[in-house]
């Protein structure tokens, strides 16, 4: 009888054993797999932030530029109406 028991309870503990261990390798490969992800949402994060900086910036040379050519039309529309009424 001890032997049954001694038998069923190692069978157990190999049964239990096994589980465990495929249960911590698991969690182990979850969470590297979370580290991994969460240092490329830090990369994403900084080149969108660089994206952005580098948005802004152009934005501002465009608009400066925009500005500058709407002035140059209005003095042109201006010379152009003053020759017109000359005529």
């Amino acid at each position: 009888m001890e032997i049954i028991l001694s038998t069923i309870s190692g069978l157990l503990v190999l049964v239990l054993g096994f589980f465990i261990t495929r249960y911590v390798k698991a969690t182990d490969k979850l969470s590297e797999t979370v580290k991994k992800l969460d240092h490329t949402l830090v990369k994403i994060n900084t080149n969108q932030d660089n994206f952005k900086s580098q948005c802004s910036e152009r934005h501002e040379t465009i608009n400066k530029r925009l500005d500058d050519h709407g002035q140059r039309l209005d003095e042109h529309s201006e010379r152009i109406t003053k020759l017109e009424v000359k005529k």
